[in-house]
């Protein structure tokens, strides 16, 4: 509404109130204004005294609306008359008496003089004065009323099974099946009495929709409900339409799943219900392709429509109605095609690939595009140029992993993925073709580089300096090391698939210029001349006037130090009381989460999901579930969480989909567009549920409803379609609006079940999603260990190129194995050594205790004794090396509450002082930022006296350094004496040790290397920051060694390496120090190690030392060396070698 005053005065006058401060009460029906801006004395009555109209605005103080007219006069008596046209209206005076309001005038819609008249007969016009508009009614919006639902009742006769049945429950997708089976009741309540009478009964509240669902007799035997005869054709399940009498209905729609238009002029029209209730018009619209638009509404006939202009290719759409009640519905969005010309497809090949002799290169084609999104019918690949006789064989849609315990499951072969393996080290080139119905695509080109094949494991060390100013990049590779020659070869190669080329030259550093936007990869191979080289892939973005460039094997600089909260929104808060959590109420927590100290969420599956419960059987990619409210309320959560300083990471489940999907339905109702969504088992079996891709899980057994995921054919990324909607729908979760900006986007995604595609999936996707966004992150499940198994793969695999981090399950089954006394302290130790031999040091692995998997059903808590001082105390032991190990930790909702309901409601009643679990991990989590714990950091073990119970250890970041006592067991340890030698470092003099939790200070003077501590009761902890206090320098200390015996091995690119008891010297981990050589038959190491320190050493020369040593394995005893400066506080320490060598 406008409100508008029009003065034909140069200043307000004496004989006005006020210069037009109308009230500003609010009022609904009140005219739209609009004023004649052109007045002139000539176009008033001026013969005195006539009023002078010298302004006209709206007025919002009357209930009925009003126009203001105020005149240039004083101590007008009654009987002023206000005439729109020809037509008199109702007036009152304000303002005293200078103001007239007109109420609600009425006459013809146009312009209109507007007179006022005297008693005398003397008149004041405004000519045109006046246009008048009826406004609308303005749109409320719904208020929240809980809508009353009626129990849906199942009943199961048994009197007519003619066998025993003691025991009935009820299992269908709203119990995620055998996971929370309800049992039903034998209570007579279907009789006149209250007696068991056979007839087993339960109500269960369900929204409408339908539902498939099963009885269990006896606890073990799956049957169909007899007096049902509506049967689900895939599994055969009963299936029952629920009505809720609240939930609006969509009844129809007239663009369909996979629908081909011709036409860019799309009109969509939705016929609906609302179950008697009046339709919210604010609530109610179209999404398309992401954008909202308006609904042209016909309320009495029940029908909506939208009419916009799209351009070829794929689109979709959704629909969200809702009444006034706050009652919606949303049904899964529509994927259609716009097609209006012929344009035939466009070919890629694949980006360039690094390998050696022996090992298998897969050519990817499923980057290719049909600018429809119709599909690829044939795929042509040619060998252009390579050192050998190259024959290209078809690959199996999808890794055979998993499946090979089942005779039945063989994925099908496509043209899309073919394959050779090199046995000629050298150059190959290849071109593919791609052809449909709309003609044959010119040539794409990718190439393949085969070095030879390692002569051992021992691969050069690459240290890679990556600087960025302006539009130039140094990339300087001059401090790499090999292990077994430093005359090393540097070869840079640039990806076929760059925007432009650097020419690169063969030397440790390069300089480059990027002046074109895009997206680029650089490859750097350095080899030691005894064919062992390690590759390192550079990743540039240019966009904006922002340039990006970082090892693509690294995570993003805010991800290593984050701390990461998983939520499962249906459970952490309901801000409606409508008995479901949902993304208003978390969005109305981010204070409390931000208070914990939380700077990551993420958010279990929120889209539409067909097991209305843990979501990740998931219908609809672009939707947000009904329960937790709509799109827009996931768009608001981000916004706010960004400016609480919150990431936010969603949960993407896109290794398979429910098979309630609508592109499933489609597929089993042999669609063959949509059937190549899915991989199909290449065997003759009649029955669809030995056909589609399950099978994945436990050692590739068939998965049943039994356990819940029957429910979950695998997608078919060999078909460019699928990949390109998955890559699309993640494209706008990125950046919702299209514009660059990814502040109202989400952070990353934590992909569900990754084990299930093949490799080249993840590494695709991945450069995909970095090059909209290079500061997201892709965090990988891989429910399994480090290493590959029976299944396929380990959490490794997932590393290179593909994720930048994973959840580091091992961590969770080691620290639970010690909490309950199957092992020993020491497991951490183990587990590090394996992170260490399979790892950089710069990767990043997510610690936790517990996750919305494992416990199965239960929680941590429960785990450890329940919600007592025992249990609280074995959590916060397991839960402390998580927190101050250099990762980024994850966190389960509710675990700093002491959750003991599994998937259940957040405890918020928990939340209050004495929670001694909060106090815990807010102090831990503000500790792990003050110091500034990251992936980056480093950690040591420190020796103790009592190692079967107290696991110890040193955290530095920086200049910080905190020490960690934890006690591991139910036992009580009276006192521990710590070897802080190893923690020193250079931290010379006396020390400080400053209780984090308390006020206990512990001192340790110079020549010291042990601190006692204690007592420490069952499962206590204990941190202190260290200091030191009076700044002595440390020695610097030179080991030399004679390496005259060894000289032919050392002539044959053997090295010298040193290993000890002190950081410095390695810590005894299994990787050693290399030493440099010499010209005269030495190699030497140079450190700083504090004055009076006891170390202990030894050394080997081999191509590397790889795996812990100690003097049993490799003969003689360690040589012992106390440190003592001379008068220029350097130490030399020579050594002629003599301990033999592996």
């Amino acid at each position: 509404m406008k409100r508008l005053i029009i003065m034909v005065l140069t200043s307000c006058l004496p004989v006005l109130i006020s210069c037009f401060s109308p009230t500003t009460n609010n009022i609904e029906d009140i005219a739209d204004i609009s004023v004649n801006t052109d007045i002139s004395l000539s176009d008033t009555v001026i013969d005195r005294p006539a009023p002078e109209i010298i302004g006209i605005a709206p007025n919002y103080g009357y209930e009925d609306g009003g126009i203001e007219v105020t005149i240039n006069g004083k101590n007008f008596e009654n009987g002023l008359k206000v005439f729109f046209g020809d037509e008199e209206s109702t007036i009152k005076l304000i303002g005293g008496s200078s103001t007239i309001v007109a109420i609600n005038p009425q006459h013809s819609a146009g312009k209109v003089d507007v007179r006022v008249e005297n008693p005398d007969g003397k008149s004041g016009i405004l000519k045109d004065g006046f246009e008048y508009k009826k406004k609308e009614e303005p749109v409320k919006s719904c208020v929240y009323k809980k809508c009353d639902i009626k129990p849906t009742l199942f009943k199961y006769d048994s009197n007519k099974s003619g066998g025993s049945v003691s025991k009935v429950e009820l299992a269908g997708q709203f119990t995620n099946w055998g996971d929370n089976r309800l049992v039903m009741n034998d209570d007579g309540v279907d009789g006149d009495e209250i007696s068991q009478d056979g007839i087993f009964s339960k109500g269960v509240v369900l929204r409408s929709g339908e539902y498939e669902y099963k009885f269990i007799l006896n606890s073990n035997e799956w049957i169909n409900d007899p007096d049902n005869s509506d049967i689900e054709p895939v599994f055969k399940n009963s299936v029952i339409t629920v009505r809720d009498g609240c939930t609006p209905e969509i009844i129809s729609q007239s663009i369909k799943n996979g629908d081909i238009i011709k036409s860019s002029n799309i009109k969509i029209d939705i016929e609906f219900s609302m179950n008697g209730r009046a339709v919210d018009k604010t609530g109610t619209y179209f999404i398309v392709d992401g954008k909202r638009f308006d609904a042209q509404i016909q309320e009495e006939i029940g029908r909506m429509s939208i009419d916009t202009i799209l351009e070829d290719g794929e689109h979709w759409y959704a629909v969200v109605l809702r009444d006034m009640d706050c009652n919606s519905v949303t049904e899964p969005s529509i994927m259609f095609i716009v097609k209006t010309g012929n344009k035939a497809p466009v070919a890629n090949a694949g980006f360039t690939q690094i390998t050696e002799i022996g090992k298998k290169v897969v050519l990817d084609g499923t980057l290719s595009e049909d600018p429809y999104s119709i599909g690829i019918d044939d795929y042509i690949w040619e060998v252009q140029s390579s050192p050998e006789s190259v024959v290209l064989q078809d690959e199996y849609a999808t890794d055979w992993a998993g499946y090979n315990n089942d005779p039945n499951a063989e994925p099908p072969k496509v043209r899309s993925l073919v394959s050779f393996t090199p046995t000629k080290d050298g150059y190959y080139r290849f071109s593919l073709k791609v052809s449909n119905q709309d003609g044959e695509s010119e040539a794409n080109e990718t190439d393949v580089y085969v070095l030879k094949a390692s002569t051992s494991n021992l691969k050069p060390e690459i240290s890679l300096d990556i600087k960025v100013n302006s539009n130039h990049i140094v990339l300087d590779a001059s401090s790499s090391r090999g292990a077994n020659s430093d005359n090393l070869e540097f070869i840079w190669i640039e990806d076929i698939r760059n925007p432009v080329r650097f020419n690169l030259t063969s030397t440790s550093v390069q300089e480059i210029d990027v002046n074109k936007e895009g997206v680029y990869f650089i490859y750097l191979i350095v080899n030691d001349g005894f064919a062992n080289s390690d590759t390192k892939k550079i990743f540039i973005y240019k966009q904006n006037e922002r340039l990006v460039a970082q090892d693509f094997s690294l995570a993003p600089d805010w991800f290593k130090k984050s701390n990461i909260y998983e939520i499962f929104v249906r459970k952490f808060y309901d801000s409606n009381q409508d008995g479901v959590g949902d993304l208003i109420g978390l969005k109305n927590k981010l204070g409390y989460l931000k208070t914990l100290g939380i700077d990551t969420i993420w958010l279990m599956p929120v889209f539409m999901s067909n097991d209305k419960d843990h979501g990740y059987h998931t219908i609809d990619y672009y939707t947000i579930d009904n329960d937790y409210g709509d799109n827009s309320a996931l768009l608001e959560l981000i916004r706010e969480a960004h400016k609480s300083g919150i990431k936010v990471v969603l949960d993407m489940v896109i290794n398979h989909t429910s098979r309630r999907h609508p592109f499933f339905l489609e597929a089993i109702n042999q669609n063959p567009y949509f059937r190549n969504f899915y991989i199909w088992f290449e065997n003759n079996s009649p029955n669809l549920y030995d056909k589609y891709g399950y099978g994945r899980e436990m050692g590739g057994s068939r998965l049943t409803l039994e356990n819940g995921w029957a429910e979950i054919p695998d997608l078919n990324y060999s078909n460019p379609v699928v990949r390109k909607y998955i890559y699309d729908m993640l494209k706008f979760w990125i950046d919702p609006n299209s514009d660059g900006d990814f502040s109202d986007g989400v952070d990353g995604f934590r992909i569900d079940h990754v084990t299930g595609p093949s490799h080249s999936v993840w590494m695709n996707l991945r450069r995909y999603v970095k090059s909209i966004n290079p500061d997201l992150v892709l965090i990988a499940e891989v429910f399994r260990d480090f290493d590959n198994n029976n299944q396929g793969y380990g959490i490794k695999d997932y590393y290179n190129g593909e994720f930048d981090a994973a959840f580091t399950f091992p961590y969770y089954w080691a620290i639970n194995s010690i909490i309950n006394g199957s092992s020993k302290p020491s497991t951490i130790e183990g587990l590090k050594s394996d992170i260490r031999k399979r790892f950089t040091h710069s990767s990043t692995h997510s610690f936790f205790i517990e996750n919305h998997d494992i416990p199965y059903k239960s929680t941590a808590l429960n785990e450890y004794g329940g919600y007592n001082d025992k249990g609280i105390a074995r959590q916060i032991s397991a839960a402390s090396v998580m927190l101050l190990y250099p990762n980024t930790p994850q966190i389960l909702y509710g675990e700093e509450l002491g959750i003991t309901d599994y998937r259940g409601f957040m405890p918020w009643d928990n939340f209050n002082d004495s929670n001694v679990l909060y106090k815990f991990y807010s102090g831990m989590l503000a500790m792990r930022k003050d110091i500034q714990i990251s992936s980056d950091s480093k950690f040591y073990y420190v020796p103790n006296s009592v190692e079967d119970y107290i696991y110890s250890f040193v955290v530095v970041s920086g200049e910080n350094r905190i020490l960690g006592v934890v006690n591991m067991k139910d036992t009580y340890v009276d006192t521990v004496s710590l070897d802080i030698g190893v923690l020193r470092e250079n931290l010379c003099g006396k020390l400080k040790f400053q209780s984090v939790f308390g006020n206990e200070i512990e001192e340790v003077g110079e020549n010291y290397n042990s601190l006692f501590v204690g007592p420490l009761l069952a499962y206590e902890t204990r941190f202190y920051r260290i200091e030191a206090t009076n700044g002595l320098s440390p020695v610097k200390v030179r080991f030399v060694l004679d390496t005259q015996e060894r000289s032919q091995d050392i002539q044959y690119g053997k090295y010298a390496f040193i290993n000890g008891n002190i950081v410095q010297l390695g810590n005894w981990v299994p990787k050693a120090i290399k030493m440099i050589k010499t010209d005269n038959n030495q190699s030497y190491f140079e450190t700083a190690i504090c004055n009076g320190t006891q170390i202990e050493y030894k050394y080997i020369i081999d191509f590397a030392a790889v795996e812990r040593w100690d003097g049993v394995e490799f003969g003689g005893d360690n040589r012992k060396v106390t440190i003592y400066g001379d008068t220029n506080n350097e130490m030399q320490i020579s050594d002629r070698f003599g301990i033999r060598s592996r």
